[in-house]
């Protein structure tokens, strides 16, 4: 298990992707601390150009309940800058999908096992 912490925005024409990479655990909220401001993207104005946002959790290996304040810290940003469809938490590890389901947490997103299927891609 590493211990280090990343991000990326990646916008996918209406779809607002954002990759985490590492262990989400108890520096997440330094970590995360001020990023609307590091990230433009994260700008409530900006929030408005997209249909919807995507976690990619793919690359996340262990992430406690400071990893799941991101995830909500996201999701009110999203909102305040009127954002009503869910956010969508995409290609967890079984570990992180459990923390999630646990926590009652994983009710406040749409989980999706595939990047095609949370970006809305369908299936011929």
């Amino acid at each position: 298990m590493t211990d280090y912490m990343r991000h990326s925005l990646e916008a996918r024409g209406d779809v607002l992707v954002i990759k985490l990479e590492g262990s989400f655990c108890n520096d997440a909220p330094d970590y995360f601390r001020g990023v609307e401001n590091r990230e433009p993207m994260l700008q409530s104005w900006k929030f408005r150009q997209f249909k919807r946002v995507v976690f990619d959790l793919s690359k996340v290996e262990v992430m406690t309940s400071s990893g799941i304040g991101i995830l909500i810290t996201i999701q009110r940003m999203a909102r305040k800058a009127g954002y009503s469809e869910p956010v969508v938490i995409a290609r967890a590890n079984k570990r992180v999908r459990n923390v999630l389901v646990v926590t009652q947490i994983a009710s406040m997103f749409e989980l999706c096992n595939s990047m095609d299927q949370a970006l809305g891609v369908r299936q011929p």
